[in-house]
């Protein structure tokens, strides 16, 4: 069985087929399901075991939940990803650590990252990097992207928006962040 990102071959053994991709001379599964060789023809395939896996890739916009807060980066675990050709339909993309840095935040000076971002938010972001050393994800590109779920630091009941502030109906608490414009209780 391979995975998403799975290794095949390298492309002198083997071309691309179904559900394969080429990244830096190897070939890789881009689905979960079983490998296929053509060894006459020289091809790799995967024939997909589930169709609601995908690879993240540049520009893809993700669900994460941050995991930790330091003052020029936000750590994040990415849950899902928007589906592009339909993006009221969430896609699984496995669970994956990512980075938003501070300078990826919005268009102002941003000082600390723990004044717009807390452990446990629901974040909308976009993905900017994908490199060997690990994901970027930026929110400043659109005002769809953010916060799109809170929770208080004291109480941790739901955020909610109120007049573009976000606040406790149970202990009362203002809070600040970076908020998406699509934010989920209003």
């Amino acid at each position: 069985m391979v995975f998403p990102g799975s290794f095949l071959g390298t492309e002198e053994e083997f071309l691309p087929g179904e559900n394969c991709f080429e990244q830096e001379s190897g070939v890789y599964s881009d689905s979960v399901g079983r490998e296929k060789f053509d060894f006459e023809e020289k091809i790799v395939h995967v024939k997909k075991l589930t169709p609601n896996v995908s690879m993240l890739s540049t520009g893809n916009i993700v669900h994460a939940v941050v995991v930790l807060v330091k003052d020029q980066a936000c750590v994040m675990e990415i849950l899902e990803m928007e589906d592009p050709s339909r993006p009221d339909k969430k896609v699984v993309c496995g669970s994956k650590s990512s980075v938003l840095p501070v300078f990826s935040v919005m268009n102002s000076y941003v000082k600390f990252m723990s004044d717009y971002f807390k452990i446990g938010d629901i974040v909308r972001a976009r993905v900017e990097k994908i490199s060997n050393t690990g994901i970027e994800l930026e929110t400043k590109s659109s005002p769809g992207l953010g916060v799109i779920m809170a929770y208080c630091v004291s109480c941790r009941h739901s955020l909610k928006l109120v007049e573009n502030e976000l606040k406790c109906s149970n202990c009362g608490s203002n809070e600040r962040r970076k908020f998406s414009a699509d934010y989920a209780l209003k």
